[in-house]
């Protein structure tokens, strides 16, 4: 057990560190905090709606796992 942990630690460090330092794609504002969070959790798609249209420059908008049924955007 010990040895498989081992090797799964030694697998996924190099992983991580490369996600971590390739920042090529990363846009300026990506390491800038958010003015406020808004969290969205309710499973209506008309909720998301008014969730999107509430949210201002700077807001970041967290969406729950769902599937979501939108007639309009």
């Amino acid at each position: 057990m010990k040895l498989t942990l081992t090797l799964i630690a030694l697998i996924l460090a190099p992983l991580s560190s490369l996600h971590a330092a390739d920042t090529r794609y990363a846009s300026d504002w990506a390491s800038t905090a958010p003015k406020r969070v808004v969290k969205h959790t309710e499973p209506s798609g008309e909720s998301l709606v008014k969730a999107v249209a509430a949210i201002q420059p700077g807001d970041q908008l967290v969406i729950a796992a769902s599937t979501y049924s939108l007639e309009r955007m």
